[in-house]
């Protein structure tokens, strides 16, 4: 990779998602100025579990077909997450989670961050899970809605832009009795918390109509929509046990909408 070695990390910007404190090192200011730009709002002063130390360098970042492009990834130690190297597009990435440092050497761009909190979220997420989903909220409540690519997650985040903390990835977390939903800053998010009322399997149609899913069902829909924690069997059991939790506590719908903005009275409604 072109470019030399980079300049010693002299500054650190700190980041709170979903509750993981991440502290992230450059010595170019530039890039952390476009990483706070990419994080608005998520920026904590509170200590970080963990660093990311970006080594930049000169290489322009490549064009990119998918948001989160296929990663290689190799794992070495006996617990399976002592080491963990990932290659993608024009970036390499080194974590050791025991010592709670990341170090990525790549372009000044911040899609390497993406790619690899994406792997690294799950992993490092307690009693939850990260699921791919909008959530919108009303401040004292949110609801997470789910689907596959072309459900309408973003249409429906855009549509109800007041109420949307995000629009393709969130968090899930079981805190006492309640499961709690925390929006990431996927694809466009805002920082928000609340506690979630429901759970909706997107799908487009002419009226807005919401039908109840069984349990069974709605674990079996569920699993497909996980962001998994796959580098470690440990958090992917925890993970799955999690969900199974999150189903029990918490009612799942399929809900067909139409791209209309009253849509939000009948998400928000009373079970």
């Amino acid at each position: 990779m072109a470019g030399g070695l980079p300049a010693p990390l002299t500054r650190a910007s700190c980041f709170d998602f979903a509750g993981i404190r991440i502290a992230f090192e450059c010595s170019d200011e530039r890039w952390l100025a476009s990483l706070s730009q990419r994080f608005e709002g998520f920026a904590t002063d509170a200590a970080p579990v963990l660093t990311i130390r970006y080594l930049a360098v000169e290489d322009a970042a490549p064009p990119l077909e998918s948001p989160f492009p296929a990663l290689r990834v190799t794992t070495h130690g006996p617990g399976n997450r002592d080491t963990i190297e990932l290659a993608g597009p024009a970036f390499t990435a080194t974590a050791n989670l025991a010592a709670a440092i990341v170090t990525i050497r790549g372009p000044r761009h911040v899609y390497p961050v993406n790619m690899v909190l994406r792997q690294l979220l799950p992993l490092l997420l307690g009693d939850g899970v990260v699921m791919h989903t909008a959530v919108v909220t009303d401040a004292r409540r949110a609801w997470a809605c789910t689907g596959p690519s072309g459900c309408g997650k973003t249409t429906l985040a855009r549509l109800l832009a007041p109420h949307a903390l995000c629009d393709e990835m969130a968090a899930l977390v079981l805190t006492g009795d309640k499961v709690e939903a925390r929006a990431l800053p996927y694809w466009e998010g805002r920082p928000g918390a609340a506690r979630l009322a429901g759970i909706y399997l997107l799908r487009h149609g002419p009226e807005h109509h919401r039908t109840p899913v069984a349990r069974e069902a709605a674990m079996m829909a569920l699993v497909g929509q996980m962001v998994w924690p796959t580098l470690s069997e440990e958090a992917m059991a925890r993970s799955f046990a999690a969900l199974a939790e999150i189903v029990v506590r918490v009612p799942t719908w399929e809900l067909a909408f139409a791209p209309r903005p009253e849509v939000a009275d009948l998400i928000m409604r009373e079970a």
